[in-house]
């Protein structure tokens, strides 16, 4: 899967890093949304297009967190130690790739498929995911 040729954070995470429990992970996250923030969402006076981006955000932190939450579970029950951290980790992954998305659609020169685009993608991928490594180690 080569993960570092990602040209983005959700490349890595949506197509080169351990895909087995992905679809497990949206699942949960898209039900815990539509059953908790989405009847929230009705309820206020917002644009279709805003509405739905808020939902897919909400979505992709949701799985995140579910990944964050089963990571620390296995630390804890591998090493008997809770801190956090994996959960910290995986939530700041969630955020980035939405953040990676809003920049997308405001900002379409940085998603341009041309060399010099691709190469600044691909160094900011993986300078975040060195940048937040360390709180995967223990």
């Amino acid at each position: 899967d080569a993960p570092w040729l990602a040209s983005s954070l959700s490349d890595f995470w949506g197509n080169r890093w351990h895909q087995m429990l992905r679809y497990y992970f949206q699942g949960i996250g898209c039900t815990f949304v539509n059953a908790t923030i989405r009847p929230v969402l009705r309820y206020l006076a917002l644009p279709w297009h805003v509405h739905q981006e808020m939902l897919s955000a909400a979505r992709v932190l949701a799985a995140f967190i579910m990944s964050g939450i089963l990571h620390e579970h296995v630390a804890y029950c591998v090493a008997g130690t809770f801190d956090g951290r994996l959960l910290v980790f995986f939530f700041l992954q969630g955020l980035a790739v939405v953040f990676e998305s809003v920049m997308g659609r405001k900002c379409p020169f940085l998603v341009a498929n041309v060399p010099m685009a691709q190469r600044l993608r691909r160094v900011g991928t993986i300078g975040f995911l060195v940048l937040t490594a360390p709180l995967c180690i223990t």
